[in-house]
C-alpha cells in the first residue's frame, strides 16, 4: 500500500486487510489496524513517510522495530519511490473555501513510559539507521516549501478579508521569497487588530503526525518587541499528486511554538 502511495497509484485498505486475515490467523481487522497504526509509528522513528490514515500509534514491541527496519532497508524500489516523491515539484492546490481547511493541531502522543525509563528505546538507539531520512529530505524540498508558503498566504488573504479587513490582506509579505530567509519566519501577516503575525511555515505531502524540523529563531530588529511566531503546519499537501482531489485532503493547523521578545 505505501508503494502504491508513493507512485500515485489507487489502492484498497479494506480490501488489503481481508486478504491479510487468513495470512494472521483470522485476525480481528481491528488488531490488524492497530499493527498497521504502529508500523506508522516505527516509520516515522526511520525518519520514513507513512500511510496516510494510519495514525501512528508508538506502543509498539522491540520487534517491530526491528522487522520493519530490516525489511525497509532490502525494499530497494520502495527507497526509491520515496527517494523521488520526497524531491518531486508540487503546485499550490486551489480549494473552493481555502478557510475550511484550518483545523485542530495532532495531540501529543500520550506515554506510557514510567519515569525511571529512558526516553530513547535501547533498541532504537542501538539498530542501524536508514542511510537516508527521507522526512528530513523533504524538508529541504525548496518547491514544497514554497508551495505551503503561498497556499498559507492566500489563507490569511481570505482571513483578514472575511474579517473586512482587505487593507491589511493587501499588506501581506512573502518574507522569505522578497527579503531573504534569515528573518525566523516566512510570512509578515496581520491579525484583525493591525498586530503583525509572523509566520513560520512548515509543509509536508505525508500524514499530519510527520514531524517537522523547527529552526532557532534569532532576534531581530524589530520595533514591535513582543512578535509572536505562529507555525502553520500544512500537511497532506496534495495528497496523492492528484492535483484534482488535492483540495479535499490539505489541512492546516496553526500552532503557537513559543512567544519570542524581539528585541532592537
Amino acid at each position: 500500500m505505501l508503494a502504491k502511495e508513493l507512485a500515485g497509484q489507487p489502492y484498497n485498505k479494506a480490501e488489503h486487510r481481508r486478504h491479510l486475515q487468513p495470512l494472521l490467523n483470522n485476525r480481528s481487522e481491528q488488531s490488524i489496524e492497530f499493527k498497521h497504526a504502529n508500523t506508522s509509528a516505527v516509520l516515522i522513528e526511520l525518519g520514513f513517510p507513512y500511510i496516510s490514515g494510519y495514525k501512528p500509534r508508538s506502543n509498539y514491541q522491540s520487534l517491530l522495530f526491528e522487522v520493519v527496519s530490516e525489511r525497509l532497508a532490502g525494499q530497494h524500489h520502495l527507497l526509491k519511490l520515496a527517494a523521488e516523491d520526497v524531491q518531486r515539484s508540487i503546485v499550490v492546490p486551489t480549494v473552493d473555501d481555502i478557510l475550511k481547511v484550518l483545523t485542530d493541531p495532532p495531540k501529543p502522543a500520550v506515554s506510557n513510559r514510567r519515569a525511571d525509563e529512558p526516553t530513547i528505546r535501547p533498541y532504537a538507539a542501538a539498530r542501524p539507521r536508514l542511510a537516508v531520512n527521507y522526512l528530513e529530505r523533504e524538508s529541504r524540498n525548496n518547491a514544497l516549501g514554497l508551495a505551503g508558503e503561498e497556499f498559507v498566504i492566500n489563507f490569511e488573504q481570505a482571513r483578514l478579508i472575511k474579517a473586512r479587513q482587505e487593507r491589511l490582506a493587501s499588506k501581506i509579505v512573502h518574507v522569505a521569497r522578497d527579503r531573504g530567509d534569515g528573518k525566523g519566519y516566512d510570512v509578515l501577516s496581520y491579525e484583525a487588530s493591525g498586530i503583525e503575525r509572523l509566520i513560520e511555515v512548515k509543509t509536508t505531502k505525508y500524514g499530519r503526525e510527520t514531524p517537522f524540523l523547527c529552526r532557532e529563531t534569532k532576534s531581530g530588529s524589530r520595533k514591535n518587541a513582543q512578535n509572536i511566531i505562529t507555525c502553520i503546519a500544512c500537511s497532506n499537501f496534495a495528497m496523492i499528486h492528484d492535483y484534482s482531489c488535492c483540495a479535499v485532503h490539505c489541512r492546516i493547523h496553526a500552532v503557537l511554538i513559543r512567544r519570542l521578545i524581539l528585541r532592537v
